[in-house]
């Protein structure tokens, strides 16, 4: 693998799945946030811009080729950084978050998770 492609690929998957996974995640109808980049209503075949619900006229909304769009829109902004940045900074900021993405997506993880445990749960920062 040459330099610049073992530069790219991993800023690529790490802002991938770092826009990916609290997309998929807090993607809902009464979502405040839009992950999604667009909407798919596969009922009445039509495409919308940005988060749009459901109701009983257009069917379920499909938002995941809206998270997918989104996500590699924001892999490719990580890849772009990783090209700019001198190959020695580079190696500074992945040596980091090598460990650091890997430790905060587990702390995240946990606290979300911890509502199937402990009855009355609720996520600290949704407190």
């Amino acid at each position: 693998m040459n330099k610049i492609a073992a530069r790219v690929f991993p800023a690529f998957a790490v802002g991938f799945a770092l826009f990916y996974a609290p997309g998929y995640s807090f993607t809902g109808n009464t979502s405040t946030v839009s992950w999604p980049l667009f909407t798919y209503f596969p009922a009445i075949d039509q495409w919308k811009w940005l988060l749009v619900t459901g109701n009983d006229n257009s069917g379920p909304p499909m938002w995941w080729y809206g998270w997918i769009a989104s996500s590699v829109l924001v892999g490719l902004v990580f890849a772009l950084i990783a090209l700019v940045l001198p190959e020695r900074a580079f190696r500074n900021i992945w040596a980091t978050l090598i460990w650091v993405v890997p430790i905060c997506a587990f702390v995240f993880l946990l606290n979300w998770e911890l509502a199937w445990f402990i009855t009355g749960w609720k996520p600290i920062w949704f407190s």
